[in-house]
């Protein structure tokens, strides 16, 4: 377990003597251990802490997972046959409280990862337990990143753009061939991705045109690359834990002078902006200084209320770039930038980058390969 992590937190959260908790992201941030896509399963996991002490709560169907990763603390199994998953992940959750006899003492739980029918539980198990919630705390502290997440982070964001270049690669000289699909493009991106190290596809999506005004298009059909139109592609991926949002825009065939200055506008705006990031900076500022900013280049937002979040163990962290938030930037934070622009025919333009805050300016991680210039599918070649 990271005992600096958790005795960080036990001292943020003062009078505490304990800390119950279920979401897979928080688990992994102060145990350092994984499980695969645990969304995904009717089970749940947990953590139950106290000084000096941890126990993994773990489906008796992910047996040796945490012991695979180095896990040398205590570890409960648990299985359905001690009732619904649920009220089987309760009871386990309440024996460990009692064997670190921390029954009837003050407890902190991560309460938004929670059913309301877990708390329901909960409260009947733990009756005379304190509780208290500990969410913000950990989201709070999860914002700031040390040096071995920024150098997984930056990996994943390396990654991501590999998996866009190969997929590019493949794309050259395939408009208008039958055989080449937005879903063949979509599978491109995937595979190059997991050749170059990714350990697991999220969010993987692929539009064309003013088909891409919609946020998140899904892909209905086999079309073919057309000339002439916008192609964006919006993916996430993560390299042992840590995830890459990786948002690109490119052109099939030869730009008109109103996509390639629409694309350079926006690529113009995003270097305008990140030269405000630095710590210190309020989020609500910086926000408004991107619409000042687009007002001026004459650049037309699609969303204005909302420029990129925070990324990590989970796609979206803290901190939300939003018009709203008062926090300021930390040195240590790593951010999403995403501004959305809309091209000439409202096609979405996106070209998201991955930043690393830092006392006086920035730095990006995102830096495998330089977007500033509209990228078009037009024939074949052998370097991008």
């Amino acid at each position: 377990m990271n005992e600096t992590r958790i005795n960080n937190l036990l001292k943020e959260k003062n009078g505490v003597q304990g800390l119950v908790f279920k979401s897979p992201s928080h688990i992994g941030y102060l145990t350092n251990v994984l499980f695969p896509y645990p969304d995904q399963s009717p089970f749940n996991i947990g953590l139950v802490t106290s000084a000096g002490k941890a126990v993994l709560i773990v489906p008796a169907e992910w047996k040796g997972v945490a012991e695979d990763q180095n896990w040398s603390d205590d570890i409960l199994y648990y299985t359905i046959n001690e009732g619904s998953p649920s009220e089987a992940f309760c009871k386990a959750i309440n024996k460990t409280i009692i064997n670190l006899n921390l029954n009837g003492k003050a407890i902190a739980v991560d309460y938004p990862s929670w059913t309301v029918a877990e708390i329901n539980r909960a409260n009947i198990l733990f009756q005379n337990s304190q509780w208290s919630d500990c969410d913000k705390t950990i989201r709070q502290s999860r914002m700031k990143k040390d040096q071995a997440e920024v150098d997984l982070l930056h990996q994943a964001a390396v990654i991501a753009d590999r998996g866009i270049i190969g997929a590019l690669n493949h794309a050259e000289g395939t408009i208008g061939n039958a055989e080449y699909t937005l879903v063949e493009f979509l599978e491109r991106v995937r595979v190059h991705a997991i050749e170059f190290g990714s350990s697991g596809i999220g969010h993987l999506n692929v539009s064309m045109g003013k088909q891409g005004r919609v946020w998140f298009t899904p892909v209905r059909d086999f079309s073919l690359l057309e000339n002439g139109k916008f192609l964006r592609v919006v993916y996430t991926q993560e390299f042992h834990g840590y995830w890459n949002l990786c948002n690109r825009t490119f052109f099939i065939g030869l730009p008109r002078y109103s996509d390639d200055s629409a694309y350079r506008l926006h690529q113009n705006l995003i270097s305008l902006c990140l030269k405000e990031l630095r710590a210190g900076i309020k989020i609500s500022d910086f926000c408004s200084e991107v619409i000042q900013h687009a007002k001026a280049l004459k650049v037309e937002l699609f969303n204005e209320n909302e420029f990129g979040h925070g990324i990590g163990l989970s796609e979206v962290e803290w901190p939300l770039l939003t018009i709203d938030n008062p926090e300021s930037f930390q040195a240590g934070m790593v951010i999403v930038l995403d501004i959305i622009s809309l091209g000439p025919n409202e096609e979405l333009i996106q070209s998201t980058e991955t930043i690393l805050i830092e006392e006086n300016g920035y730095q990006r991680l995102s830096d495998f390969r330089d977007w500033d210039d509209l990228y078009c599918i037009v024939g074949c070649r052998t370097t991008h």
